[in-house]
């Protein structure tokens, strides 16, 4: 998944920006749904373009627990994913 900057062209058409910008919110309200707080915060940071090193230095935590947490979040939003299909 490339990094939240990344998602919106603004080079696009319109109808691609539109619709890059309803995913964009879909993703994020999936996240706040059904992610804690931590697991949010570590994927907004990384999916922003952080490294695992400046986002465990940014929240005060290890490095492994920023995998943890990117890893419980993902699994939590591909589970999420299959349940919508």
């Amino acid at each position: 998944m490339p990094p939240l900057s990344q998602v919106q062209d603004p080079a696009g058409s319109p109808d691609s920006v539109v619709q890059s910008r309803i995913q964009t919110a879909s993703m994020i309200c999936a996240m706040v749904n059904r992610l804690s707080r931590r697991e949010y915060q570590v994927c907004m940071l990384i999916y922003s373009g952080a490294s695992y090193a400046q986002a465990a230095q940014k929240l005060y935590i290890s490095e492994k627990s920023v995998d943890n947490a990117l890893q419980r979040a993902r699994r939590k939003l591909r589970a999420e994913a299959n349940e919508a299909m």
